[in-house]
């Protein structure tokens, strides 16, 4: 199956010394990583993000390394590689870019959405009771949990950043105050609040039937009244060996 890969370019690569790229592959993160393909950095004028592995899954890792043809040199850092957005993946950005507050709009990256949208499917897969759900089986009529629950990992990912920045200031009876953090945070825990109401419910569609332990039948009546002894007679449990 073809899998396209990408990865981010770095601001400082020299193209002229580093004139090949090199993709290596691996089924596991922390496995051994074997060479996929080397291609060029730059075609047509243009350095080179992607590569599409013809034999690729999305469960495989890849990094890549850019290579000296003249020195014969690798460069001693990788390039972590991604996947892009699948057409659900982006139809559900389309959705939430929407709802972002301005300040929001084009500081989240395509990778940033990608592990905030993730993170949203975990959070419904771990909460009670457990489920295993993927982007490719996931009920479209509970997407609406994963929209919320991205909404939610985006506010928590760009709140501190944002907030830091915040300050007051004043002078000769003129004062600002940027205060976009407590705004934020007030946001966030108000779709929290609205997210793990639905979700409790929701996971209930989820549950699997539960199991009862019935009493022994026993083929005869004692009539209206047990006699003393009868319980150490009829210890039922005992006479069928459990």
């Amino acid at each position: 199956m073809a899998i396209e890969t990408r990865w981010n370019l770095p601001t400082d690569l020299n193209t002229t010394l580093y004139d090949k790229t090199r993709v290596y592959r691996c089924t596991t993160e922390q496995g051994e990583y074997e060479l996929a393909q080397e291609i060029n950095t730059v075609e047509n004028g243009s350095a080179v993000y992607r590569w599409v592995d013809p034999t690729g899954s999305r469960s495989n890792y890849y990094y890549v390394k850019y290579f000296a043809t003249s020195t014969s040199e690798e460069s001693p850092n990788f390039l972590v590689a991604y996947f892009p957005l699948t057409p659900r993946e982006v139809r559900m950005y389309q959705l939430i870019s929407g709802w972002f507050p301005d300040i929001f709009k084009g500081d989240i990256s395509e990778v940033e959405f990608g592990y905030c949208l993730r993170m949203s499917l975990n959070m419904f897969n771990v909460h009670p009771p457990m489920t295993n759900f993927d982007f490719d089986s996931f009920p479209a009529n509970y997407e609406q949990m994963l929209l919320w629950g991205c909404i939610v990992t985006i506010c928590m990912m760009k709140y501190l950043k944002l907030s830091i920045r915040d300050f007051s200031y004043s002078d000769m009876g003129f004062s600002l105050n940027i205060d976009r953090g407590a705004k934020i945070k007030q946001a966030m825990e108000d779709v929290n609040k609205i997210y793990l109401q639905s979700i409790s419910m929701d996971k209930w569609a989820f549950l699997r039937p539960g199991l009862g332990l019935g009493t022994v039948q026993l083929p005869f009546s004692f009539g209206g009244q047990m006699p003393r002894g009868m319980l150490n007679i009829l210890d039922t449990f005992t006479s069928i060996g459990r």
